[in-house]
């Protein structure tokens, strides 16, 4: 069993439902298939199903089922890879240009080792230029650029509320009591709010906090999920090595990197480059050598790892952990040569 059967396996799975939902249309409409434009596309999506790389035509799949509900007039509820990932966009259209840098940081570096790196870099260094940084989180973190740190609950001890890709609001209630002296965020901030003789700070509940957040708006109309079909013809080729980024389910958040068991579990285990036969042999380089890898300012020292599944003059290193969190963007070029 190789050393990332358990990301294969839940891209099987992912991947035979995503390919399950594209037979169980096309089944249901195959007596209009006859459309020219619907014939191709079924043609190209049942090529690039078949294909070493089904991935590419799960995505095309989710794209085309939302132009397909967009020219019907139907609803499309695509899922996203976490629950609150709206929250903030809705948050911005709320506020407008209303929203002022905030005097408080909420574990702002260890949560998005997902992200791009270079904003995590920015973020850093905005917190290390700051006279006072007050950090609520309920783990031990950041200590290298808190002043302060004020715990507060995991999202299982507090009450809150998901907007989901429809504009859905949808609230949740705690599911056990908070650890020791921790408090809910809003919480926290409410107090330091009063403390600071903030306005709008009069609130008891999380249900008041919901109200004063959303005060009747209707969600849903403000977030877009309205796609273009216009195409742009561009003669810019990629240049150099192209880095393909997965995120490891095991690193994917606070709670799973901070789990001993899952850490000691395979998918856990620490990236490496994974690149195909014609690329190793390109380079020089064998399985297990030690590659040294540069992107955007930052540079990464891994082992070298052989994955025909890899597409030519790209290299697969995952992102969100701590061996890869200085490379930038989780797609983009990179520099890859043998460690010395």
């Amino acid at each position: 069993m190789g050393d990332d059967d358990g990301f294969a396996a839940a891209r099987r799975i992912e991947l035979a439902r995503v390919r399950a939902d594209y037979d169980r249309w096309k089944g249901a409409r195959r007596a209009r298939l006859g459309d020219d434009r619907l014939k191709a596309i079924t043609t190209a999506l049942d090529a690039a199903f078949a294909s070493p790389y089904p991935e590419l035509a799960a995505r095309s799949w989710s794209f085309f089922a939302h132009v397909l509900a967009q020219r019907d007039d139907v609803a499309h509820g695509p899922l996203l890879e976490a629950a609150d990932a709206c929250a903030w966009d809705a948050y911005r259209a709320f506020a407008g240009d209303a929203i002022a840098p905030p005097l408080v940081c909420v574990d702002l570096i260890d949560a998005p080792l997902t992200y791009p790196r270079s904003q995590v870099r920015a973020a850093t260094r905005a917190l290390q230029n700051a006279d006072f940084v007050v950090s609520l989180t309920p783990y031990k973190t950041g200590l290298e650029y808190a002043d302060v740190l004020l715990p507060i609950t995991a999202f299982t001890e507090t009450a809150g509320t998901f907007v989901s890709m429809e504009g859905r609001v949808q609230s949740f209630q705690a599911t056990v009591n908070p650890l020791g002296d921790a408090r809910p965020g809003w919480k926290v901030l409410r107090v330091l709010g009063t403390m600071l003789g903030r306005p709008g700070c009069e609130i008891d509940t999380v249900e008041e906090a919901r109200n004063a957040c959303l005060n009747g708006r209707d969600v849903a109309k403000l977030l877009s999920n309205v796609v273009s079909l216009e195409s742009k013809n561009t003669s810019e080729k990629m240049q150099g090595l192209q880095r393909i980024a997965d995120v490891p389910i095991y690193f994917a958040d606070p709670l799973v990197r901070r789990s001993p068991p899952l850490q000691r579990t395979k998918d856990a285990w620490a990236p490496k480059a994974r690149m195909n036969a014609k690329l190793m042999t390109r380079l020089g380089l064998s399985k297990e050598d030690s590659v040294l890898i540069r992107q955007d300012g930052g540079q990464a020292r891994l082992k070298a790892a052989l994955d025909d599944r890899v597409p030519d003059e790209c290299v697969r290193v995952a992102a969100a952990h701590p061996s890869t969190a200085s490379l930038g963007a989780m797609f983009g070029s990179v520099e890859v040569e043998k460690a010395g």
